[in-house]
Parts: structure tokens; sequence; C-alpha cells
């Protein structure tokens, strides 16, 4: 049987090669206790803390991703240990992996072109209402603390409230976009054994990298 992993974050793919790391276990009372010192505080501050104890998580994890400020902080605390100590006994070729990784493609594109396409998404989500979704979510089930942090949806719900105007939504789901973008490209430039291919993508050559036969013509 062969079998396609396509898209998600690079944190699905590593954890589908190589599993978990094994950190310490989650401590709710602790987590409860450094979120609401986080929402009392500001991120910023915390952000700050977390940079001086340990800056590869900081470099990593942005200001404004609370969840994972907050986890950072939490294993920091709870064991003493940065989190990026953690995390380099969990490489891509560490102790116990196998060195038989399956084959990996990587899309690329010119940064022009992929703003471009970028921010047509954007255009297109607002066309087709998120706005109006986001605002039926919150008004019903609500958003629960991730969720909350998806792209777009803070945008959505500004536009939604009549705090910004619709330009300026997609001018702004547009910007996060990019950013994410670019640390995606950063953090699967990691990752060696991935051939990288043009975003106009070459269908022989993708299929001689998976080991998939090409497809009969005529």
């Amino acid at each position: 049987m062969r079998v396609l992993f396509v898209g998600g974050t690079g944190f699905y793919l590593k954890a589908l090669l190589h599993g978990i790391f094994e950190g310490p276990p989650v401590d709710l009372a602790l987590r409860a206790r450094i979120e609401a010192r986080v929402r009392e505080r500001g991120n910023a501050p915390e952000h700050e803390d977390l940079a001086r104890a340990d800056p590869r998580s900081a470099v990593r994890i942005h200001a404004h991703d609370t969840k994972r400020l907050v986890r950072a902080l939490e294993v920091l605390e709870q064991t003493g240990r940065p989190l990026s100590e953690w995390q380099r006994e969990w490489g891509w070729h560490g102790p116990g992996h196998s060195p038989a990784t399956p084959p990996i493609l990587g899309l690329d594109a010119p940064d022009r072109d992929l703003d471009r396409r970028i921010e047509a998404r954007a255009r297109d989500m607002i066309e087709r209402d998120l706005a109006g979704e986001a605002a039926r979510i919150r008004a019903t089930c609500g958003f629960g603390p991730t969720a909350a942090q998806a792209l777009g949806y803070a945008e959505a719900l500004a536009l939604a409230d009549s705090r910004i105007e619709r330009e300026t939504c997609i001018g702004r789901i547009s910007q996060r976009t990019r950013r994410f973008a670019r640390r995606q490209r950063t953090w699967y430039r990691k990752v060696e054994s991935a051939t990288w291919l043009s975003s106009t993508l070459d269908l022989e050559r993708a299929l001689e990298v998976i080991g998939w036969p090409a497809p009969r013509t005529g």
C-alpha cells in the first residue's frame, strides 16, 4: 500500500516520522497559573522572560503565540530545563531513529508569487463570508483557545463587528499569513532529506523521487 502525507504543519510530519519527544507530563495546575500570569502581565513581558532563560525557544516561538509560549514556560518551571534542550534530543536523525527516511517533497515558490497567492486566498475567504462564519461560531459554540489563534479569525471577527474595514481585514490576514509562510519555509528547510521542486510541479520528477511509476500516455 502506498500512502501520501500532504500538507499540515511541520510538527505533524516530524511526529509521523519520529514520534513525539518524551517531555515532561502536563501539569494542569501549573499551566493554569502560567496562563493567568500571561493574561495579567501580557505576552511581551513573559516572552522576554523566556528569551533570557531559553533563547532558542524564544526565537522559534512568536510572542503572540500564547499556547506555545505557555508550554515553554511550563516546561521550564516544571523541570528546570529549557524546552529547547528537551527538543534537541528529538532531532531528525537523533538516537534510535531509523536512517531510512521516506521520500519528502517540498514545493517552493518565489516570494512575489507566494504573496500574490496569499492575498488572493485571503480576499476569496472574505468574499465567501468568513466574517459571518466567525460571528456565527462565536455566537454558538464559541472559539477554544487554539481555534481563536487560527489565521484570519481575529481579523474576521473585527470585520464582523465593524471595527475594521474590508480591505484592512484582507491586508491583515495576508500579512499574518505571509509571516506564517516564511516561518514554515525556514522550518522545512531544516529537513535535509527533502527534495525541493518549483511550485509548477514537475509530475514526472515528483514520481521519480517518491518511487512511483509514471502515468501511461497514449
